[in-house]
């Protein structure tokens, strides 16, 4: 059995934890030893996952376009995979089995963000331990990830964190959060532009990250719709026309991605 993953942007600025996008960037997880698949190492978290299912197997074999460390949800789509690749092996059907992975990898990474987003495709939100999913309204050329070389880890983004946040802010947070939910869903730009909004985890964690925060800042002074993508280093970008003539400095990849609306499944 082989199944596919794909990535994800977590949080669209101001939806912390709650607000993940599906990208058409995959990871993928076999049974069988395939051409371009290596072997799942012992210390791979999709070991951890697969032994919350109650499944077994000697080997796997694994292949990824998300590169680790980045803030393209690699971590939760190897989770994701995993679990539904054991649940599917003990006969659980699709939905179910996809379902039961979302909550094993919503546990180990410890938000559901991104494993919403790997589990079901397309746009995710988590509310009270409810997610809901919907196709955004963005076309071919208006959704781009900028990612450099250096890498940033959850944990470490995670301990920078504000202890304690202004109710203005919060106030503030909540009406960004759902202007670019609302935006996504209705095609409005003006209210995407709600993604520049995040009062929470942004600016603690674009301190230590400078070249990512240059992007973020040149995006947003060129009316675009820019955030720190999951725990960073990788910024997302929504751009309504005219992105694929931009070059955003410090160098990194300007990479076009489109949004998976498949989430995780098995393919032949």
């Amino acid at each position: 059995m082989r199944v596919r993953v794909p990535g994800s942007s977590a949080n669209l600025g101001p939806g912390f934890d709650v607000l993940a996008l599906a990208v058409d960037r995959y990871y993928e997880l076999s049974d069988e030893p395939l051409d371009g698949f290596e072997m799942v190492g012992p210390d791979d978290l999709a070991w951890t996952a697969l032994k919350r299912t109650g499944s077994s197997f000697d080997r796997l074999w694994s292949r990824s376009e998300l590169p680790i460390g980045r803030g393209m949800g690699s971590s939760a789509a190897a989770c994701v995979g995993a679990a539904y690749l054991g649940f599917r092996r003990d006969g659980l059907e699709h939905h179910r089995a996809r379902d039961e992975a979302f909550m094993v990898a919503d546990e180990i990474e410890g938000h559901p963000d991104n494993a919403a987003a790997s589990a079901y495709g397309g746009l995710n939100l988590a509310v009270g331990g409810r997610i809901h999913t919907d196709v955004p309204r963005l076309r071919p050329g208006q959704f781009y990830m900028w990612i450099p070389a250096s890498v940033s880890f959850t944990a470490s983004a995670r301990a920078v964190l504000p202890e304690a946040l202004d109710i203005v802010d919060v106030v503030a947070h909540a009406a960004c959060c759902a202007a670019v939910y609302a935006g996504l869903l209705n095609g409005s730009w003006e209210l995407i532009a709600g993604a520049n909004g995040d009062q929470i985890h942004e600016t603690a964690r674009l301190s230590a990250l400078p070249d990512s925060a240059e992007v973020v800042s040149q995006l947003r002074a060129a009316g675009h719709a820019a955030w720190l993508s999951g725990s960073g280093p990788s910024v997302g970008a929504l751009i309504e026309s005219g992105g694929e003539n931009m070059r955003p400095e410090p160098a990194g990849d300007w990479v076009p991605l489109g949004v998976d609306t498949d989430g995780c499944v098995e393919v032949p």
